[in-house]
């Protein structure tokens, strides 16, 4: 995001450089009488400087206030999650080392987009000038100025913009509607922390037995289980695994994978198929040999397939306690919707027990209605133990289908802001070039130019450095694919359907900001234009 809003205040300050250009020009003759009168060439720039310092100070006061205004709204993709209150304290209040930081941004910016345009303006030519002469403009050939040069970043730039904003969208509605691999609805949570009130394993087991027991008696609850972590939750925290007999094909191969402990229940609360071998169930009891259940992907890495990992072994650490597999668990995903196949394994509750859990109901019943019964439920086991987090599947997949709503919404309102900072851009230089080439285009037209060839000269310029522009802006977003395809889910940095939509609503919008001063062009009264030399 940080480079986001780099990218916009770089296309912002292009804007007021080219505004400060356009200014400069409009102000020669006011800038040949001051030197005639004896001003130095220092003290114009020294004067103009001053006047993009204070307007730069302006714009950074207001977008403190408007930051102050707005930061309560990021409340709004803060995540809830299982234990939220003893994890995490959200804070959205600005940091007062933000406001000297703001300062300074201004102050350089200010600086390095306020010299050219001053140093533009304070260079005259005084007898033109004070006669009211304009440079006049090249013909027949493309002269690629300044203002050219800054129109051009401002495409390219927003172009990047606009193009990481669509991928993001892209990524959000995949994430909204891809299979996790367990149901998406009907499911309600919440989380117990047995280590608050002294648990032990015996009786945290007995404790969690007995719930499951009570919950699963409720009218409407059709399954009921325990579990920690979930996949795809906050607390994943990957562990190495050892597979009895398997030699890692290189050095450099992984052996991390990531685990849950579940409860008897788990799968057919959660809605986890499992495609070879059986669920872990009341059979594995702390007596037992201890077992687990793995997932398509592990099986096939280190057994070749769902069938034949059924009756291995591996350790979680060198010489440690082996896990037999019993069953192997459809893919789904663990960590993020944008991750590719990952290993991930299940071990059984009451063989490697965990006293922060939650606690999972299946139900058709309303939310509204279940709670309180959930509620019940625990109290009659333990009065002091609290339940965190209570809330249903969809809230619990926003923790991370918010990341790519984020990401939407943030960089989709700064690529908003880009294009429209663009498009004002290249209506304003063109709407200057057009004025200054008034007498030109008045000439053009008393010799025959037809309102279609008036209309192509303007366009055709204004055309050409926004098409260098694109073709820049794709380059850049190109190079940064690898980067930006490390944090999309379902698509890819370089996806042609997002940038060819992008580009489109990207020329259609340089077309309207353009039709305007060139139509205005076209429409020049030759008889008026002579008469303004």
């Amino acid at each position: 995001m940080s480079l986001a809003v780099i990218l916009v205040l770089l296309i912002a300050c292009a804007n007021v450089a080219n505004l400060m250009l356009a200014r400069g020009a409009s102000r020669a003759r006011e800038m040949a009488i001051r030197m005639a009168v004896g001003a130095s060439r220092i003290q114009l720039v020294r004067q103009l400087l001053t006047e993009s310092v204070l307007l730069a100070l302006a714009g950074g006061a207001l977008g403190i206030v408007l930051a102050m205004w707005f930061g309560d709204s990021l409340r709004n993709f803060y995540p809830t999650l299982d234990f939220q209150t003893t994890d995490l304290e959200y804070d959205s209040r600005l940091d007062p080392r933000l406001f000297p930081f703001t300062i300074l941004i201004s102050l350089a910016a200010a600086v390095i987009f306020g010299l050219i345009p001053a140093l533009r303006a304070s260079k005259v030519d005084q007898a033109s000038a004070m006669k009211g002469e304009t440079r006049s403009f090249h013909v027949g050939r493309i002269r690629i100025g300044s203002g050219n040069l800054l129109v051009m970043g401002q495409v390219a730039l927003s172009c990047v913009l606009l193009i990481c904003g669509g991928l993001f969208l892209r990524s959000m509605q995949f994430a909204s509607s891809v299979d996790p691999g367990f149901y998406r609805t009907g499911i309600t949570m919440f989380g117990v922390n047995l280590d608050l009130q002294g648990y032990d394993q015996a009786r945290g087991l007995v404790f969690e037995r007995t719930l499951i027991s009570r919950l699963r008696s409720i009218p409407g609850v059709d399954a009921a289980a325990v579990a920690f972590p979930l996949p795809l939750d906050a607390y994943q925290n990957p562990i190495s695994v050892y597979p009895e007999g398997y030699v890692p094909r290189s050095a450099q191969e992984s052996n991390l994978t990531g685990r849950s402990t579940v409860s008897p229940g788990y799968f057919e609360t959660m809605g986890t198929q499992i495609v070879a071998g059986r669920a872990i169930d009341d059979r594995d009891t702390a007596s037992s040999t201890p077992v687990a259940v793995v997932n398509e992907t592990m099986a096939r890495r280190y057994w070749q397939s769902s069938d034949g990992a059924i009756g291995r072994r591996f350790s979680t650490k060198p010489g440690g306690p082996e896990y037999q597999v019993i069953g192997v668990a459809k893919n789904g995903k663990y960590f993020t919707f944008g991750e590719p196949a990952t290993p991930y394994v299940f071990t059984a509750l009451t063989q490697f027990h965990e006293g922060q859990v939650t606690v999972l109901v299946r139900s058709k019943a309303n939310a509204d209605t279940l709670v309180p019964l959930l509620r019940a439920q625990v109290s009659a086991l333990d009065p002091a133990l609290p339940m965190f987090g209570v809330r249903n599947m969809p809230q619990f997949l926003n923790r991370t289908v918010s990341t790519y709503q984020a990401g939407a919404s943030l960089v989709g309102t700064f690529a908003i802001t880009a294009l429209l900072l663009a498009a004002v851009g290249i209506y304003g230089v063109l709407h200057f070039i057009v004025a200054r080439r008034t007498r030109e285009i008045g000439i053009r037209m008393a010799l025959g130019a037809r309102y279609a060839q008036v209309l192509q000269m303007v366009l055709s310029r204004s055309l050409l450095f926004v098409t260098a522009g694109i073709l820049i802006g794709v380059g850049l977003t190109l190079s940064l694919s690898r980067l930006t395809g490390s944090i999309l889910a379902g698509v890819s940095g370089t996806d042609p359907l997002t940038i060819c939509a992008v580009l489109l609503v990207f020329c259609l919008i340089v077309i309207i900001a353009s039709a305007v001063p060139a139509r205005r062009a076209a429409r020049v009264d030759p008889i008026q234009a002579l008469r303004q030399a």
